[in-house]
């Protein structure tokens, strides 16, 4: 999946959400990201969850699509503190990062006999996606500020 990122679409995306919001710091811009790519986490949740006995049958395309968008997600971050998205070390970046959210999936994992449960099934699946995409776009944020920040800093001397 990380060999299968669009980078120039990302870029394209980014480089329209700088002209929409042209005032914006990178910060910003990264909470804007992480905002539209937990909303999309959640229509996931809702969606694969909605008719409860076919929730389990679901769970592989709803961790497929979670996986997707935190990839992407991880791109659009780097792209919106100007990082280079093509450098073998996004990928790194990004297997890395992904690997961090992965004690997130095995609480989403948990949380699953629970979305088979008819009524607080998708609410519980779409809650679940979202705090996924929310916790990784954070730290994701975190490490990325503080790269352009030390990068910064070496300039200077």
């Amino acid at each position: 999946m990380l060999g299968e990122v669009d980078h120039d679409k990302i870029q394209k995306d980014i480089n329209q959400l700088r002209q929409q919001y042209p005032t914006e710091t990178p910060a910003q811009l990264a909470d804007r990201i992480i905002k539209q790519q937990g909303i999309e986490a959640a229509k996931v949740g809702v969606f694969t969850n909605l008719i409860p006995p076919f929730a389990l049958f679901l769970f592989g395309l709803e961790f497929s699509a979670i996986t997707k968008l935190q990839v992407e997600m991880i791109y659009k971050l780097a792209a919106a503190y100007n990082l280079t998205l093509e450098t073998p070390l996004r990928r790194g970046e990004n297997f890395a990062l992904y690997n961090l959210s992965l004690g997130g999936g095995l609480i989403k994992t948990s949380l699953s006999f629970v979305e088979i449960i008819p009524g607080i099934g998708p609410i519980v699946g779409a809650c679940s996606d979202a705090i996924l995409l929310y916790g990784l776009g954070y730290a994701t944020t975190w490490l990325y500020q503080n790269a352009v920040e030390q990068n910064q800093k070496m300039t200077q001397y």
